[in-house]
């Protein structure tokens, strides 16, 4: 079995109180017929082949199928309800089985083994089918095919939705264990992990490796000054790292070997004339002061850029850039 249906999927919309008013009568087919499992007119032809299947009662917290075990019986749930686990009695429950649904039928069919642990989280009970029996009830009721094909289907889809929500969680759980939540910065986990492999590569290829350190000069008096959470805004602009993954490489960006853009130092214009880089973006880290004046030259680089004049002829420091009153809208 794949995965079970998840709690608000219910494919059969029959009658569910008449198929267990019958099934307790001993009318498997006519609970089936209830259930809409099969056709009304397929009822009385399908008697000799449902007389092969074993109707099976089952007390609560009972077992139906063990994960990871070989299965060759599938097995409608008649009454009563399933739950789905990825381990027996651990761990949160995956989906349930309803009433009138299929269980262990692509384990059955398939030879695999079962994927999950299926137990009875009430008294309930089921219509055991063999391999052969469930196909051939397939092939002779068209109702019965449908709804073992949308079964299947539907627990395709949610074994797919379960997998993409594990893979987000597994990436957060990632994150939050390479990485330090204030800064964004690398830890001490990630560092552990990936050193050895990088010095074994550089040993072996006589490859250059450098470490900084860094460490913040009176930053215990800063935070004593100016408390905690201006020392977290401090730590976080240390450690703010100049990259650019979201820029698309054939846009006619150049980059150099700091994957840095590359940036004319006097009119912070790069290697695309309508892009222009300023402050830590433009050389790197740099004190505030070198940050503010970067960035006005490059809001200076922009203005005659959109003026169409030439970039590379620079104002005399402390002059206004104002465009002629008679131009101004």
């Amino acid at each position: 079995m794949t995965s079970a249906m998840p709690p608000h999927a219910r494919p059969f919309s029959g009658d569910e109180a008449a198929g267990r008013r019958l099934t307790s009568e001993g009318l498997v087919s006519q609970a089936l017929v209830a259930l809409g499992l099969i056709g009304p007119g397929e009822a009385e032809a399908l008697k000799p082949l449902l007389a092969r299947c074993r109707r099976v009662e089952v007390a609560a917290g009972t077992v139906v199928l063990a994960g990871h075990s070989a299965n060759s019986c599938a097995a409608i749930l008649l009454a009563g309800r399933l739950a789905v686990q990825l381990r027996a009695g651990a761990g949160p429950e995956m989906g349930s089985v309803a009433v009138g649904e299929l269980v262990g039928e692509v384990s059955a069919l398939t030879g695999s083994p079962t994927s999950a642990w299926v137990i009875a989280s009430e008294p309930s009970a089921l219509l055991e089918l063999e391999r052969d029996t469930l196909l051939e009830l397939a092939n002779r009721s068209h109702q019965f095919a449908v709804r073992m094909l949308r079964t299947v289907c539907e627990r395709l889809y949610s074994s797919n939705l379960q997998a993409l929500s594990s893979d987000d969680a597994s990436r957060e759980f990632r994150r939050k264990a390479f990485f330090d939540q204030l800064t964004g910065l690398k830890n001490r986990t990630w560092l552990s992990q990936h050193l050895p492999p990088l010095l074994a590569a550089q040993a072996e290829h006589d490859e250059g490796l450098h470490l900084f350190m860094v460490d913040i000069d009176h930053f215990k008096r800063f935070n004593d000054t100016w408390g905690h959470a201006a020392g977290d805004q401090v730590l976080v602009a240390v450690g703010q790292e100049n990259a650019f993954p979201w820029i698309e490489t054939d846009i006619g960006l150049e980059f150099d070997e700091w994957h840095m853009p590359k940036v004319d130092q006097a009119s912070f214009q790069s290697t695309l004339p309508s892009v222009f880089f300023g402050g830590d973006a433009a050389f790197g880290p740099k004190n505030i002061i070198w940050a503010v004046a970067h960035g006005h030259d490059a809001a200076v680089s922009i203005h005659k850029f959109c003026q169409g004049d030439d970039v590379s002829v620079r104002p005399p420091p402390g002059a206004a850039l104002q465009r002629p009153r008679h131009q101004v809208r």
